[in-house]
Order: structure tokens, then sequence, then C-alpha cells
């Protein structure tokens, strides 16, 4: 028995240094380079106020938000998914909604 744990634990050994990825867990992607990241200074607002719902959106792709003062908010001017309108109840504090599509290509290939 102590023979097997002993080569179980060679094995091991000879394997993690064959195989460092394998034993050091998983290694990063690599980085966007900074001067191809956003820049928060092109950060939007706009108001969505149809359909009866009134609602603060941003262009990074949230739509509500938390106010900054949850205490003395002023609901006649923050709204954050607002439904129905005009009534004062904010149902979200801020949520991204995702858009899925099938789309399938000239070679005939499936994509999600």
């Amino acid at each position: 028995m102590y023979r097997l744990r002993q080569w179980f634990a060679g094995l091991l050994l000879l394997s993690a240094i064959a195989y460092p990825e394998l034993s050091w867990g998983q290694t990063p992607g690599a980085l966007v380079p900074f001067e191809l990241r956003g820049n928060s200074r092109y950060e939007r607002e706009g108001l969505h106020d149809a359909n009866n719902i009134r609602t603060m959106f941003f262009n990074f792709g949230m739509v509500g938000n938390y106010p900054d003062d949850p205490i003395n908010v002023d609901l006649s001017i923050f709204h954050s998914v607002e439904v129905p309108k005009g009534s004062n109840e904010n149902y979200s504090d801020g949520i991204t909604p995702f858009v899925l599509a099938r789309i399938i290509q000239e070679n005939a290939h499936r994509h999600i």
C-alpha cells in the first residue's frame, strides 16, 4: 500500500512538472490594450417615456438606476422602470437586458 501511494505521489508530481497549465489553474486571457478600451466620459443617459413605462437608460447597456440618496429621493425626477407611468412605483434599481438570436450562416452553421 505504501508503494502505491509513493507511486501515485510521484506520478502526480511528474504530471505537475510536465503539464503546469493543468496543475496551476487557468491561464488568464490576453488583456485589451489600453488604447482600445472605453472611456467613462463617453457614457450617456437617456429617458424612455412611452407605452406606460418611464425609465432612464444608459448607452453602456443598463436600464434603470439606483438613486444616490435612496432615503430622500425625489420620485418626480427619478424614474427607474416606473410602471405605470406617473405612479411613482419604481420596480428596478438597474438591469441589463440580454438580446439573443439564432443565426444561420451561408454555410448552414447555426449559432446562438
